[in-house]
């Protein structure tokens, strides 16, 4: 019953963009295409995205880019 980009699915982001600190996690992610994901949220989604979720998306893509593997994911 909540909405699409509702306080749910902004805790996620936030608690992603938080865990994504740590090198570990940040290799996961990129891993597992994290980064696909969060361009093609921002891409698709644009209008419908709160404030909060975009600037919990674009920290959580910043923080991927921390690691060589996750610009050489992002060059593509």
């Amino acid at each position: 019953e909540e909405d699409y980009d509702g306080a749910i699915r902004r805790c996620a982001l936030n608690a992603l963009q938080k865990v994504s600190l740590r090198s570990g996690a940040q290799i996961f992610m990129i891993e597992n295409d994290i980064i696909r994901w969060i361009v093609q949220t921002v891409k698709l989604e644009r209008d419908d995205l709160s404030e909060t979720s975009l600037q919990y998306l674009t920290a959580l893509l910043m923080n991927m880019t921390l690691k060589k593997l996750g610009k050489a994911k992002c060059e593509k």
